[in-house]
C-alpha cells in the first residue's frame, strides 16, 4: 500500500555520488565532504537515487562488515551496499506536491533511503533531499569520528589538509567564489627527468595561472549553490615515461580553498636522450566525461646530473604550441558509457595510443591503455582500407561496409576489443561511446565488433550504439547541452541547370514548414554575414544543402559552392567567425560530394576542425557522396529527433542509420563531431 505523504522538509545540504565508483574512492569523497546527506546515483540505472545521511552510510552494515574483515574496498559502492531498485528513494518532480511513497511493490525494503524523497530537475538530476527526518535548518555538526583508514585507491589524492601550504601563489580568495570557480592546470615534478629516473608528479588545478603548463583555464558549469568540493580524474601520459597505476589520480577542487592535487609516480625510460624534450599530457575526466587536457614539456637531464630539486627548479623546456579551449567540467551531466582517446605518436605516425575511460567493474581488462601499430601511417592506412568505397552500389553496400568494419576492428588494440565485450556483457544495452582523437583519417565508428571465436558479431558501432567524435585540440570546447533557438537553412539557387539541386530546395522548404526554419540566401555575402554575427536570438541549427568539393591534400581549402562563388573551410576558421561562440550552433552539411573517398577520406575533418575551433556545438556531414532522396530523409528524421523531441544527437543519428541502413550507403555516411549525449535545450 502507499504511505501518505508526511509533512516534509527539504534540504540542499548533500553531495551526489556515482554508485559505480569504487567504494574506496567514493567513501573518500564522502568522508571529506562537510555535507550532511549523500545521494547515490546508480551508474547502470541513473533514475534510481538513494538518500542517506552521511553517518547512516558510514555505519551501513555491509561497509562495517567489510572493514571488520579487512576486505579491500575495490568494488563499486552500489554493489558493496547491495542497492536494488526496491531500496530507492521516491523521485519528486514537484517538491511542493510529491507523490505518496509506494511500498506496495517493495514490502520488505528496509533501507533508510526508502522513506525519503529526492527532488529532481527536468534532466533527472537531484536538487534536494526531502523527508520527515530532514532538518529544516542546518545545525553545526560535531566532528565525525573517522573510520579506520581505507585501502589506498590507485592514484588517490593526498588526504585533505586545510593547513596545506598554498602552492604557486595559490592564495585564499578575499571573497566567496560562488558557483563559477576558475582553476588553472599545473603539472610539476620533484626532479628533472633523467634516463631511468623515478619521478613524482603533482597535478593540480590552481586559482592562479602558471607559465609552465599549457591548457587554458578550467571552467565549471552547473554547480549547486552550496557546493563544497568537486573531484576530477586525471590521467598522465608520456611516451618516454611509464607511470604507476596507468598514470591515474584525483584532483579535488575545494570551494574558496586550495585544491587537493593528484600525486602520480613514474619512471623515465632508460633510452631517453639527455637534451631531448618530452611532453607530459594530463587528461581530465568528470566521471567518464572528457573535460579537456593540459600539457607541460621538460628537457631531459643527464643521468645522475642533479639531485632531487624543487618543482620550480626543474629545467624549463619550450612549451608545446597548443591552441586549446578551456577545460570544462559540467557536474551533474551524465557521461558516456565509454570515452576512447586515440592519439598518434610524435615519433611514429603509424603508432596509436588508445586510452579508455569507463566505470570500473569486474571483467574489465586490468589496464585500460594500449598501443596499436598500423602497417603505415594513418592516412595511407585509410587510403588502402577505403579504396573500395569509391563506388558503393545501392542495395549491395552493406557487406562491403561490414567488411571494412571487420578490418578496422582488427586494427584496434586487443585492450579495446576486450573492453567492448566486457561492457556489452555487463550492460546488455545500447552504449554511448565518445571518441576523442587527433587522428582524422580512420572512421573507428564503423568498426564491426566480433568475439575472438566469432560466436557473436555485432553490426558496426555506428548502427549498434550512439557514437560521436571530437578533435582533441579543441577539447575544452565540447559541451553537453547546446542552447535552443532557431533553425537556419542555406540552399543556394544555382544559376546553371547542371548545378541546380531541386532536392535541396525542397529540403529547405520542408525545414521552413516543419521546424519554422529561417532561410538565408545562398550568397557569399549573406552566409559570411551570418557566420560573423552574434545574433540577439540564438541559432540552434545551421543547415546547408548544396554542392561541396574536397581539395585533395588540403582539407582547409575544401569548399561549399554558393550562388556567387565558394566558401572554404579555412574561411570558417578565421577569428571573425563569431556565431559558434555566441550560440554554440550545431552545423549540418547535407551536401553532395562534401564527403570523400580514397586518399582524401579523412579530409572531412577540415570542416569539422574549422567549426569546432570557432566553438560551434557540433558538426554533422557525410563521409562520401550521398543520394539526393536519401539525404532528405536524413534531414527530416534528424531534425525531428534533435529539434522536436530534444533527443541526444548521437542517438538520433544512430537510429536513422539503423532504420535505413539496408536501403543505401547514404545512411552509413554521416559523421558526427560533438558530445555523444549532447542535446538541444528547450
Amino acid at each position: 500500500m502507499s504511505t501518505p505523504t508526511a509533512t516534509l522538509t527539504w534540504t540542499r545540504d548533500f553531495i551526489v555520488v556515482d554508485g559505480g565508483l569504487l567504494a574506496a574512492q567514493a567513501l573518500q569523497s564522502i568522508e571529506e565532504s562537510t555535507a550532511r546527506w549523500v545521494v547515490i546515483r546508480r551508474s547502470d540505472t541513473p533514475a534510481h537515487l538513494y538518500a542517506f545521511t552521511v553517518d547512516e552510510l558510514l555505519q551501513h552494515p555491509a561497509l562495517v562488515a567489510a572493514r571488520e574483515r579487512g576486505a579491500p574496498l575495490d568494488v563499486p559502492l552500489q554493489r558493496l551496499l547491495d542497492l536494488h531498485e526496491e531500496d530507492s528513494s521516491t523521485p519528486a518532480a514537484n517538491p511542493d506536491d510529491p507523490p505518496p511513497i509506494d511500498r506496495s511493490w517493495r514490502p520488505v525494503a528496509d533501507a533508510p533511503s526508502v522513506d525519503r524523497y529526492v527532488a529532481v530537475a527536468a534532466d533527472g538530476g537531484p536538487i534536494a533531499v526531502g523527508g520527515a527526518d530532514v532538518e529544516r535548518e542546518r545545525r553545526p555538526r560535531s566532528a565525525r569520528a573517522r573510520p579506520p583508514a581505507l585501502p589506498a585507491a590507485v592514484g588517490a589524492a593526498a588526504p585533505l589538509d586545510d593547513a596545506r601550504p598554498q602552492a604557486d601563489g595559490d592564495d585564499e580568495p578575499a571573497e566567496d567564489e560562488g558557483t563559477a570557480p576558475v582553476r588553472y592546470p599545473s603539472i610539476e615534478t620533484d626532479a628533472p627527468p633523467a634516463p631511468g629516473a623515478k619521478l613524482a608528479f603533482t597535478v593540480d588545478l590552481l586559482r592562479k595561472e602558471t607559465t609552465h603548463t599549457q591548457g587554458g583555464a578550467l571552467a565549471i558549469a552547473g554547480l549547486a549553490p552550496d557546493w563544497k568540493t568537486l573531484e576530477l580524474t586525471v590521467v598522465l601520459a608520456c611516451p618516454r615515461i611509464r607511470f604507476d597505476g596507468e598514470g591515474r589520480g584525483k584532483v579535488t577542487i575545494r570551494r574558496n580553498a586550495a585544491s587537493t592535487p593528484a600525486q602520480i609516480k613514474g619512471r623515465v625510460a632508460a633510452g631517453a636522450r639527455p637534451g631531448e624534450t618530452i611532453t607530459v599530457a594530463a587528461t581530465f575526466f568528470d566521471g567518464t566525461r572528457f573535460c579537456g587536457a593540459a600539457a607541460r614539456s621538460f628537457t631531459v637531464a643527464a643521468k645522475d646530473a642533479l639531485p632531487a630539486a624543487p618543482a620550480a627548479a626543474v629545467a624549463a623546456a619550450p612549451q608545446p604550441e597548443r591552441t586549446r579551449g578551456t577545460i570544462v567540467a559540467e557536474p551533474g551531466v551524465r557521461g558516456p558509457d565509454l570515452t576512447v582517446r586515440i592519439s598518434t605518436d610524435e615519433d611514429a605516425k603509424n603508432k596509436l595510443t588508445w586510452q579508455v575511460e569507463t566505470v570500473r567493474f569486474d571483467g574489465l581488462p586490468p589496464k585500460l591503455r594500449a598501443t596499436a601499430k598500423l602497417d603505415s601511417d594513418t592516412r595511407s592506412e585509410a587510403t588502402e582500407l577505403f579504396a573500395e568505397f569509391a563506388q558503393l552500389e545501392r542495395g549491395q553496400h552493406r557487406n562491403r561496409i561490414e567488411g571494412f568494419g571487420d578490418r578496422l576492428w582488427q586494427r584496434a588494440p586487443q585492450m579495446f576489443r576486450d573492453v567492448y565485450w566486457a561492457l556489452w556483457d555487463h550492460y546488455r544495452r545500447r552504449l554511448t561511446i565518445q571518441f576523442i582523437s587527433d587522428e582524422p583519417y580512420l572512421p573507428w565508428e564503423l568498426m564491426r565488433p566480433a568475439r575472438a571465436d566469432d560466436s557473436e558479431v555485432h553490426p558496426p558501432l555506428a548502427l549498434k550504439h550512439a557514437v560521436a567524435r571530437w578533435i582533441e585540440r579543441w577539447d575544452g570546447y565540447m559541451r553537453n547541452q547546446l542552447p535552443g533557438g532557431a533553425v537556419f537553412t542555406i540552399a543556394p539557387k544555382y544559376a546553371t541547370a547542371s548545378r541546380r539541386l531541386p532536392r535541396a530546395q525542397t529540403e529547405a522548404q520542408m525545414l521552413i514548414e516543419r521546424f519554422g526554419a529561417q532561410r538565408v540566401e545562398g550568397t557569399r555575402g549573406d552566409v559570411t554575414a551570418l557566420l560573423q554575427s552574434a545574433p540577439a536570438a540564438p541559432v540552434a541549427v545551421l543547415h546547408f544543402a548544396g554542392h561541396g568539393v574536397f581539395a585533395p591534400g588540403a582539407s582547409t581549402e575544401s569548399i561549399i559552392k554558393l550562388e556567387d562563388g565558394a566558401l572554404a573551410a579555412s574561411e570558417v576558421g578565421r577569428p571573425e567567425v563569431r556565431l559558434g561562440k555566441a550560440c554554440r550552433t550545431l552545423v549540418f552539411f547535407n551536401a553532395c560530394e562534401v564527403g570523400a573517398t580514397g586518399s582524401i577520406f579523412g579530409e572531412v575533418g577540415g570542416w569539422g576542425d574549422a567549426f569546432l575551433g570557432r566553438q560551434f556545438g557540433g558538426f554533422i556531414a557525410p563521409l562520401w557522396s550521398v543520394d539526393d532522396e536519401d539525404a532528405s530523409v536524413v534531414a527530416t528524421e534528424l531534425l525531428e529527433g534533435i529539434v522536436e523531441r530534444r533527443e541526444p544527437i548521437g542517438e538520433v543519428l544512430r537510429a536513422v542509420r539503423e532504420k535505413h541502413g539496408d536501403v543505401s550507403p547514404t545512411f552509413y555516411s554521416y559523421l558526427y563531431y560533438g558530445d555523444v549525449t549532447a542535446h538541444l535545450a528547450a
